[in-house]
């Protein structure tokens, strides 16, 4: 049974947005023009970008956040060229505010608004080889890997989850009692919502979907990286969910660094020297050293 502030809010958008016609075409053209730009076919201005997200996640989108429980896993990957066994957990977990200018725009941050890219992970070899292949892990190299979980529940937002509704693709790691949540609403917004307006969320969600999933290229990140300013303004808001580029289905995260101070506990940390990329986020790594944490400095013991 959907709560009353859900069905309160769709009723809303329904008001509003059923005796505007063809608003699903309205629609079509923004992800056109969207997409075209990413393509590099001709230009927005940030402001003009800014512009269109908004119209798409403010009117079309139903946002719900999935209230992650204390005591889950993440994991975070640093890679380095030489081998490296960084003894400072604020080098591991996101860049800091006095280094921002080191900090590039990456699929969900504007360059020198740093943010923590993780995932989440149930086992540790799978969640690994996750964390390898978000950061593109390369032959030769040395990856630290910082281990936390979160002390206090968090909220993310899962943009693009009604594609997967319509698609029937629950999440891996989703409940089955949170993905049903999701069907219900999805299916009273097609019971109130007009056939342009239903059709209007339906693309929305499949293009959100579809960026969040691609892998970079063209302007792509131009476009993702302002994402934040839509979802992540409000304060009880800590981050985004959404699926690994390269491991199909397995979660990623991106949480707001104040999160990261005030809701997590990192505790340990892993180094590995990369052998072999198979693809497919599968690798060859030699475990080299394990690290335990005591006021925020990494100690480190070797596996030999």
């Amino acid at each position: 049974m959907l709560e009353k502030r859900i069905i309160d809010l769709i009723d809303f958008k329904a008001a509003d947005l059923n005796g505007k016609g063809d608003i699903a075409t309205d629609v079509s053209k923004i992800i056109n023009k969207l997409n075209s730009y990413i393509n590099q076919e001709f230009s927005l201005t940030e402001n003009e970008v800014d512009k269109y997200l908004i119209n798409l996640g403010g009117y079309f989108s139903t946002s719900m956040y999935i209230p992650i429980a204390p005591e889950t896993k993440f994991l975070r990957a640093r890679t380095f060229d030489n081998q490296h066994l960084e003894t400072k957990v604020s080098e591991l977990s996101y860049i800091s505010k006095d280094k921002r200018n080191f900090s590039n725009m990456g699929r969900l941050n504007p360059k020198g608004v740093p943010i923590y890219y993780g995932c989440i992970y149930f086992n540790d070899i799978g969640g690994i080889n996750v964390g390898f292949a978000e950061i593109n892990a390369e032959a030769n190299k040395t990856v630290n890997i910082l281990r936390s979980v979160n002390t206090h529940y968090l909220n993310l937002y899962y943009v693009g989850i009604y594609d997967l509704v319509h698609r029937n693709c629950k999440p891996q790691f989703m409940s089955d009692e949170m993905f049903e949540k999701y069907n219900e609403v999805y299916e009273y917004q097609e019971q109130v919502f007009s056939q342009s307006a239903f059709l209007a969320h339906q693309l929305c969600d499949a293009f959100f979907s579809e960026i969040l999933r691609s892998k970079e290229y063209g302007d792509l990140y131009k476009v993702t990286s302002r994402l934040p300013t839509l979802y992540l303004e409000e304060d009880t808001i800590d981050g985004i969910i959404y699926t690994s580029v390269k491991a199909e289905g397995s979660p990623v995260v991106v949480i707001k660094t104040e999160s990261i101070d005030s809701k997590f506990s990192h505790r340990g940390s892993d180094s590995f020297d990369i052998l072999y990329d198979y693809g497919y986020a599968k690798y060859q790594a030699n475990h080299t050293h394990t690290g335990t944490i005591n006021n925020n400095k990494i100690s480190w013991i070797s596996k030999t």
